[in-house]
């Protein structure tokens, strides 16, 4: 059993957190609802394009970005400086929880 959550550092140097094997863009909308219930988020912002969506979602005190592609699938990301403990919790949760989903 593998990994749901992949982490990537960009050439920008912001860890993205991509999520395997979830790739829709329906799960995008569950995704973006769960982390509003979850850690109490407001949506900022969300831009929709033919093949996209982004997400900008205020988390604490940093701007969460949920991202779907439909090349790449769904993935997070912050350009917050203190963004780690965040990104890093929500990383654990989905691993967790899409990881009993997926492979049960």
């Amino acid at each position: 059993m593998g990994n749901v959550i992949s982490k990537q550092l960009s050439k920008s140097c912001v860890m993205k957190y991509y999520i395997l094997g979830l790739n829709d863009a329906d799960f995008f909308n569950s995704l973006l609802t769960f982390i509003q219930q979850e850690f109490d988020a407001s949506l900022i912002n969300i831009d929709e394009g033919l093949f996209t969506k982004k997400a900008y979602l205020n988390v604490g005190n940093i701007t969460l970005v949920l991202e779907h592609h439909d090349d790449i699938g769904n993935y997070f990301y912050s350009n917050d400086l203190n963004s780690k403990e965040v990104t890093e919790r929500l990383s654990r949760i989905l691993e967790s929880t899409l990881h009993n989903c997926l492979y049960d």
